[in-house]
């Protein structure tokens, strides 16, 4: 115990510097973490070829040519799917009228905008696809 009242006693007068020094030390350390660059340019020139080839292995294997009338079929019916169902949930009497901010209201309106956001995906897939 003599020990820590000793090296207490010695450090006390200096605890202002170690403190300074410590707070710079943890500044110095979350500001060069966080200056982490995440993109190495190096592997630039391998990336752009990777990202071609991962694209013409994908439009190989669906082969539009040959599928492109059972592709259109298979979105549209998504499409109207997702128009029927938008409509069915915005009919429906799952929201409270009372508490337009509850849990409830909240979860649902997310499941609809997701929805129309899947729907926007499918109008977007179907627009690739014409320019294929």
């Amino acid at each position: 115990m003599k020990l820590f009242h000793d090296i207490y006693a010695q450090l006390k007068p200096k605890i202002y510097y170690i403190l300074g020094a410590f707070i710079l030390l943890l500044i110095y350390y979350v500001l060069t973490r966080s200056l982490v660059e995440g993109f190495d340019g190096l592997d630039s020139e391998k990336y752009a070829p990777e990202v071609k080839d991962s694209h013409t292995k994908i439009m190989d294997s669906l082969n539009i040519s040959k599928y492109r009338s059972n592709y259109e079929d298979i979105i549209k019916h998504k499409i109207k799917w997702c128009d029927s169902q938008l409509l069915a949930h915005v009919v429906s009497s799952k929201l409270d009228l009372d508490d337009p901010m509850s849990v409830k209201n909240t979860e649902h309106i997310n499941k609809l905008n997701n929805l129309h956001k899947f729907k926007e995906s499918l109008t977007n897939s179907l627009e690739f696809l014409d320019n294929q």
